[in-house]
């Protein structure tokens, strides 16, 4: 039986850090299972490097967004060998003189795109990851 290929698996590849870093490893011949929420950039960074890169399509700030990347992986044919957690980004959660509600709201969603998701993700991923004694990096 052939061996299984390596891939790390980069969240928020469609843009900014995490498409730059996607960028990187695909050019140094790894192959890279990227992941986002906006198909658009993710099919353009596939078709660039169509024979190292993958996409997936999913929000990780869910439950079931974490599982489909690993569900997609488990039948890929792909081992897991490492994770960079890039999703996430800056906006301002709050404006001066805005509710409690709306600061309260402004900082779950920070929460939600910049810690949860590599939570979720890592989880989600961490029996493959240690079957090939992967490696996390977290970019925040």
């Amino acid at each position: 039986m052939p061996a299984m290929a390596q891939t790390v698996v980069v969240s928020g590849g469609g843009s900014g850090i995490g498409r730059a870093v996607a960028v990187r490893l695909a050019g140094s011949t790894r192959h890279v299972t990227v992941v986002g929420r906006r198909t658009g950039p993710l099919e353009a960074l596939a078709a660039a490097h169509p024979d190292t890169v993958d996409l997936v399509a999913a929000d990780v700030s869910t439950p079931d967004g974490a599982q489909h990347v690993s569900d997609h992986l488990a039948g890929s044919g792909h081992t897991c060998t490492g994770v960079v957690a890039a999703a996430g980004g800056l906006s301002p959660v709050s404006e001066p003189g805005d509710s409690l509600a709306a600061v309260a709201g402004g900082w779950q969603a920070a929460f939600r795109s910049n810690v949860l998701t590599a939570v979720l993700l890592v989880e989600a991923l961490t029996p493959a990851l240690r079957d090939a004694s992967g490696r996390v990096v977290l970019l925040s």
